[in-house]
């Protein structure tokens, strides 16, 4: 766990550098953002350990109460404990901002291609921000194929790489950009729960409830492909239902209709003041079906194994 937190970091580290970096630059080692990506991952996979143990116990079945007591302990460990500290202290040396790399001034001599247009800057002044170099014009409508310009400003990029050229070989593939946005976006939540108070982080912490009973699964089929994929896609789910009723305004609606719902009922309404309560009431569901599911999938595990216990015996 140790070393994917310190291989995450550095992933981290490079990806924030080489947004920043520019066609020419050396990649330096950069502690500061070495040590946020620690901050950044480690709650991640924090969060994941508990699939992690598992797909173990789905690889290496044990039946045995202890390994179940000793799951669930440190589980609660993980989300009352480990969890909100490692945010808390992240806030508290970083603030709710993630500190970013210089941005670079473009590197001369290289061909950049902005639009219809493709400029090599021949000299750049760092001082006043200023290029002069030659722009070829793509257009095939424009009057002018090629010009020079001198002493012009250089306005920022406002994409996410300074470097044309950078971002053309390092930018993430659509659905790997998705999932690293989502993540950002569950990064906040866990900022504003863990800062916010007990209350709050007891309420955001009714993910890892629901997400500890999935540990019920690991009996469903004969099959331990089938368990493995079921796992991981209701683990999935759990965590993307979450960051959906925290962060997704389309989703805010329906939150709030059920929470109505829940406060004339008299239920969880003393939550509403620190959290969702129909995110809450949907995680502890999740754990009744999921513990429910469990006994009656270990129950068959086990008259399985007395059936194959007597077949081996005769």
């Amino acid at each position: 766990m140790v070393l994917g937190c310190a291989l995450f970091g550095v992933i981290y580290m490079v990806y924030n550098l080489c947004e920043n970096m520019v066609a020419g630059q050396s990649l330096l080692f950069d502690m500061n953002l070495f040590l946020e990506g620690l901050f950044v991952v480690t709650p991640f996979v924090l969060m994941f350990s508990a699939l992690l143990m598992v797909l173990y116990l789905v690889r290496h079945p044990i039946d045995s109460l202890a390994v179940l007591v000793v799951y669930g302990l440190l589980c609660v460990c993980v989300w009352l404990v480990c969890i909100p500290r490692v945010v808390k202290a992240d806030v508290a040396f970083y603030g709710t901002d993630a500190p970013s790399a210089a941005r670079g001034i473009p590197s001369a001599s290289y061909f950049r291609p902005d639009g219809e247009r493709i400029f090599y800057y021949t000299k750049i002044s760092g001082a006043d921000n200023k290029v002069t170099g030659i722009c070829l014009n793509t257009d095939l409508d424009s009057t002018s194929d090629v010009y020079t310009f001198s002493a012009l400003e250089l306005s920022g990029r406002q994409d996410q790489f300074t470097d044309s050229l950078i971002q053309g070989s390092l930018a993430m593939p659509p659905v790997l950009s998705i999932l690293v946005k989502k993540l950002a976006a569950m990064n906040v939540v866990l900022k504003k729960c863990a800062t916010r108070g007990t209350g709050y982080w007891l309420c955001f912490s009714s993910m890892g409830l629901a997400l500890i009973a999935v540990i019920g699964l690991r009996y469903v089929s004969k099959w331990r492909l089938v368990d493995v994929m079921l796992v991981i896609c209701v683990t999935t789910g759990i965590i993307a239902f979450n960051l959906l009723g925290y962060t997704n305004s389309s989703f805010a609606a329906v939150s709030d209709s059920v929470n109505g719902v829940l406060n004339k009922l008299g239920l969880f309404r003393k939550l509403t003041a620190v959290g969702n309560p129909s995110v809450v009431f949907c995680n502890i569901l999740i754990f009744i079906v999921l513990t429910a599911a469990a006994v009656i999938f270990e129950r068959g595990h086990q008259k399985q194994l007395s059936a194959e216990s007597g077949d081996v015996s005769l």
